[in-house]
């Protein structure tokens, strides 16, 4: 039924497609099968799938018991651009939520996420809300910006295992065709797993196209007491934080176009450094490739792909990855690796 509805709007594409992996997790066989059914039309895009893991032989139920069946949607966007509003829902990209979440994953194990997101836009206001997976939440959170020249700014996240973060901000804004830059600064709250923090923070940030990139940039400092920075950062799932007193700081650099982008960034926070690389080129016809890296001094989690599209409906992937399993009792690092096969067929609704 959904496949006939979607094929009756204008401009539809509809993809079925089916996939098969092998290879290892840690010390155990890994084998899956996955199916897929994706569409997009004008105004959004709909997939769902599902997939069955088996480690040493012996299937992973432990994904789709009760109400984790919802993880079968894997992407939902839908998207106004006269009104700026756009939601999302599924495996979200990282979180940056004002100066309390900067680059959170939901997913640091090979388990399926849903997540919700949506964003409101106009001249005068930004706002953000998201929940980083509605089955077993670790970030609950939103944004809101006011103002064209002087912005106020404000965002907070809660994590219900008891720890959380709410900032207010005040910055100038200087802004023409594309480029912009603000300077601005502000104060961080924290409660944390032991005691609470404050902390007054200072940023510069900014955006500029050239040459078809749109390069950013944004430096941050603070002073005070809490996390110091990176409460809900990339590791946020395996970290333990607690309060320290000092200085904390940070910096990010980024590039992107219609082909691809990278991004680096460092930080410096009361559980000590971590850096973190992004980069992907997803619009190649024939091979793409993405990955990613977060690593501090207690641990690293990573993963990279390289796709391979062989023919109009038969593409091949190798996955490889560091991950750890967060809803196990013994959250410790794996390595994993992957070979996938799948097939698909496309209809397009003219």
């Amino acid at each position: 039924m959904l496949l006939l509805g979607l094929s009756s709007i204008a401009d539809a594409e509809v993809t079925v497609g089916g996939a098969v992996g092998a290879g290892g997790q840690g010390e155990a066989t890994y084998s899956a099968v996955e199916a897929r059914l994706d569409a997009s039309w004008g105004a959004g895009r709909v997939g769902l799938g599902a997939r069955g893991v088996w480690l040493d032989g012996e299937l992973r139920t432990s994904d789709w018991d009760g109400w984790k069946a919802i993880r079968a949607l894997r992407l939902f966007e839908m998207h106004d651009p006269s009104h700026g509003f756009a939601v999302a829902a599924g495996g979200l990209a990282p979180a940056q939520l004002g100066h309390v979440a900067d680059g959170y994953r939901a997913t640091l194990d090979d388990r399926p996420r849903t997540g919700v997101r949506g964003a409101l836009n106009t001249k005068h206001l930004a706002l953000g809300v998201e929940l980083d997976d509605v089955i077993d939440p670790h970030l609950i959170g939103g944004s809101i910006e006011v103002g064209t020249t002087w912005i106020g700014c404000a965002s907070a996240t809660v994590d219900p295992a008891g720890v959380g973060a709410v900032e207010g901000c005040l910055a100038r804004r200087w802004a023409r065709t594309g480029a912009r830059l603000d300077a601005g600064g502000g104060v961080v709250g924290e409660r944390l797993e032991e005691g609470n923090g404050a902390a007054a923070i200072g940023f510069i940030r900014g955006a500029f196209d050239a040459r078809g990139v749109r390069w950013t940039a944004e430096l941050e400092a603070r002073a005070g007491s809490g996390s110091l920075g990176g409460l809900f950062g990339p590791l946020h799932r395996i970290e333990a934080h607690v309060r320290e007193t000092g200085l904390g700081a940070a910096a990010s650099f980024g590039a992107i176009n219609d082909r691809g982008w990278v991004r680096i960034g460092v930080r410096h926070r009361g559980l000590g450094p971590i850096a973190t690389a992004s980069v992907g080129a997803p619009a190649g016809r024939y091979v793409q490739v993405a990955g990613w890296i977060a690593a501090s001094r207690e641990a690293t989690a990573g993963a990279a792909e390289l796709r391979v599209a062989w023919a109009k409906r038969l593409t091949s992937a190798i996955e490889v990855g560091r991950i750890y399993d967060v809803e196990a009792m013994d959250v410790t690092p794996r390595w994993t690796a992957t070979a996938w096969f799948a097939v698909q067929q496309a209809w397009r609704e003219p």
